[in-house]
């Protein structure tokens, strides 16, 4: 699936591209004209009048693969997913996830397309398309001096649910992307990109309250269970099972794993952990967090010396956090050897 990596980037540059499957039932039934046919003003008015609304992605098939579910939730997933709205005043605007952790955003659902669409001779018209976080940023605020595009895409596969179409990729090949209607309306309306919400509505919720009101507060490792797998053998280098307490450098103890894990309203991130050379409990650090669905992505420092962790949670209630990491690590050193690995952990925490 590495390879599917690249569709969300490349979407709108190969939209000009668009090749869609078989006519729809729905659509052309009462024209009768087949797939070749011109469309007429009747077939024009249903698709203009079906496609108003909120259309998003929900699955991706690759050349000769399997189809994949896609949702705006699943760090696996949520690059392929896109949020189309066709309003009944003609214009049209386009979300996708930032996937890529940009600003310290990872998983944020931003607004990246706005413009005109029209319906002609079986193609879908977008017109005077803006495309780009920033580039719709700032023509929200007022620049309009930004470049447009027209695009152009021959609309065949839909209905009043459903439409699809296969966007060739080049050297990717063709991809088939498929999305279902949310909304009959608009009801998600942004009117700058900045007034996005930091946590996903569709948060899980666990025992009335959702994920982000549960986090507020200050976490204390309790416990960090992991394994360290060579990329190369697959076979386990290293494994860990580790109970750090505030108190094992008093004790004694060589290793100084335990840390507070801070998380306040307004994005705040703060990270407590020991020096271990002064073996002081005193390294602090600042950062911002996001949640989005049952994913944290934790944003540390600042620039270039900045330091991104995305973590799942697997557990959490009101006293208890249980969070999951999976991650490659190319300078992992065992018994003076080095390995490139793959380290699976998870960390349990208690409310402080």
């Amino acid at each position: 699936m590495k390879h599917l990596k690249f569709i969300s980037f490349l979407f709108m540059a190969a939209v000009a591209m668009f090749a869609f499957n078989a006519c729809d039932d729905d659509l052309n039934e009462d024209n009768g004209k087949g797939n070749g046919g011109g469309g007429s003003s009747n077939d024009s008015t249903q698709i203009e009048t079906a496609i108003i609304g909120t259309w998003e992605t929900y699955a991706v098939i690759p050349e000769g693969g399997r189809e994949i579910t896609v949702n705006s939730t699943d760090p696996d997933v949520y690059a392929f997913w896109n949020r189309f709205i066709f309003d009944a005043d003609g214009s049209f605007n386009g979300y996708a996830v930032n996937y890529k952790g940009s600003e310290g955003y990872r998983g944020r659902i931003e607004h990246t397309m706005l413009g005109t669409y029209a319906y002609k001779n079986n193609e879908l018209q977008l017109n005077n398309l803006v495309m780009g976080y920033h580039e719709v940023k700032d023509y929200l605020n007022g620049n309009t001096n930004v470049d447009k595009i027209n695009i152009t895409a021959e609309l065949i596969s839909f209905s009043k649910d459903n439409l699809s179409y296969k966007a060739d990729m080049g050297e990717l090949g063709t991809v088939t992307i498929k999305m279902k209607k949310v909304s009959a309306i608009d009801d998600n309306p942004i009117e700058n990109n900045d007034s996005i919400d930091n946590h996903n509505p569709d948060s899980l919720i666990v025992g009335g309250d959702d994920y982000a009101t549960l986090l507020i507060g200050t976490w204390g490792t309790d416990r960090i269970y992991g394994t360290a797998t060579d990329t190369i053998t697959k076979q386990i280098v290293d494994s860990w099972d580790n109970y750090p307490t505030i108190n094992d450098a008093e004790l004694g103890k060589e290793s100084l794993k335990y840390m507070e894990f801070t998380f306040g309203q307004n994005s705040y991130f703060g990270l407590h952990q020991f020096d271990e050379e002064a073996r002081l409990f005193n390294e602090k650090y600042d950062g911002s967090w996001i949640l989005v669905g049952n994913t944290i992505t934790a944003i540390i420092g600042v620039g270039d010396e900045s330091m991104r962790v995305t973590v799942d949670i697997v557990e959490l209630t009101k006293d208890k956090l249980v969070l999951h990491r999976q991650d490659i690590e190319e300078e992992f050193e065992v018994n003076r050897q080095e390995y490139t690995v793959i380290c699976d952990e998870t960390l349990y925490f208690s409310r402080k």
